[in-house]
């Protein structure tokens, strides 16, 4: 299948698509520039989970994009066939084209040295490098390589799908089977960036081939920015969801959690989406704060006052959260001294001292406390 085929088809036909990864998601960027996206009828996933349905759960006979590339895809190519699947696709080779426009030259022989000379300097060249190096002197070192794959994918399965990926191919190439590699690299036309294929140049350098074949394209170095801060957003968008999956969040958790692997702007942009959907919102957080520290944790108003002002919950919001009556705090005082005195409630200085240092280290205001002990306790001597 050629390009205009595949174009022939997301045009024509409704179709699903499958991984719901950052590849799927530029693939939908496309198809909203394209004015196209009224075919996609949602992603699928090979195991079902709260965001999207299974794969085996759509019509035998939907089309179905296929969103992720190498040994992913075949895995998935594979359930599809043993599921009777008839119409499938491989988006991988065709998303550049999407995104760019057809390559300018196809199989253009490139001199791999010259090559990695004119390349802009990243350290993702050296960690593959470094990697490769590691499996053929046998370390098998992959934490690094493990930890840029999961930054870059925002998720740690399929990092390490990654890197037992990159190890079986290093032991091919290492064995002298190169017959995998031998698709093009993507390049810009200034042939210092590379889109797609990073890894097999630097199989190619390390194992001493001297040329490798490369499609050239004509990167506008906008377009280039514009694509790469969506691909950036959909990951920190994707971080946050997780995030945001095992417990509920204050605006300033969120913020802390995504401003170490992303920019301002990406942050600001995720958080500001997240918040107009009502995934974000600092008063309902701090609502349901207050009522599992009261009814949970057992503690006072200052105390919860003070741990919301350390997850960034503005002053207002803290007040209108915390009840305007005394009743329940001074109900649970009573059940927490109740429960430590054992029915002695002719206790000396001593013993009311540490009763009350215990009740005020729980955040509830000394005049509440005193109040309960004037209730409970003999007052002889206090």
């Amino acid at each position: 299948m050629n390009y205009d085929d595949f174009l022939l088809i997301i045009k024509k036909q409704k179709f699903y698509v499958y991984g719901a990864g950052s590849m799927g998601k530029r693939f939908i960027k496309c198809l909203e520039n394209m004015g196209i996206k009224q075919n996609f009828l949602g992603y699928v996933v090979t195991e079902e989970n709260h965001t999207y349905k299974s794969i085996l759960d759509i019509p035998r006979e939907s089309y179905v994009i296929i969103s992720t590339h190498n040994e992913t895809a075949k895995e998935m190519e594979r359930l599809l066939i043993n599921n009777q699947f008839k119409h499938y696709y491989l988006l991988y080779p065709f998303l550049l084209e999407l995104e760019y426009g057809k390559s300018i030259e196809k199989n253009k022989k490139i001199n791999v040295n010259d090559l990695l000379n004119n390349l802009d300097s990243t350290p993702y060249y050296a960690i593959l490098m470094l990697t490769i190096d590691s499996v053929i002197k046998g370390y098998n070192n992959d934490a690094i390589y493990i930890k840029m794959m999961e930054k870059l994918s925002s998720d740690r399965k399929t990092a390490l799908a990654r890197s037992k990926e990159f190890y079986s191919r290093i032991i091919d190439y290492s064995k002298g089977n190169y017959n995998k590699e031998n698709y093009p690299i993507k390049v810009n036309a200034e042939k210092d960036k590379i889109k797609d294929g990073a890894h097999r140049l630097m199989l190619a350098y390390y194992f001493g081939k001297t040329t490798i074949n490369a499609d050239i394209y004509d990167f506008k170095q906008e377009k280039y920015d514009e694509i790469l801060d969506n691909v950036i957003y959909e990951k920190a968008k994707n971080t946050a969801v997780k995030f945001l999956g095992y417990r509920a969040r204050s605006k300033k958790e969120l913020r802390d959690k995504l401003i170490k692997d992303y920019d301002e702007d990406i942050t600001n942009k995720v958080i500001s989406m997240l918040e107009k959907y009502g995934y974000v919102n600092d008063e309902e957080y701090a609502r349901a704060y207050v009522r599992d520290c009261l009814n949970l944790k057992g503690w006072g108003q200052k105390r919860i006052a003070l741990e919301l002002t350390k997850r960034g919950i503005d002053k207002s919001i803290i007040e209108k959260s915390l009840p305007k009556e005394n009743t329940e705090q001074l109900e649970l005082i009573e059940k927490l001294l109740t429960k430590r005195l054992k029915g002695n409630t002719n206790i000396d200085f001593k013993e009311k001292k540490k009763h009350f240092d215990y009740l005020a280290r729980r955040g509830f205001l000394p005049s509440d406390i005193l109040e309960v002990f004037d209730k409970v306790l003999v007052k002889e001597d206090w």
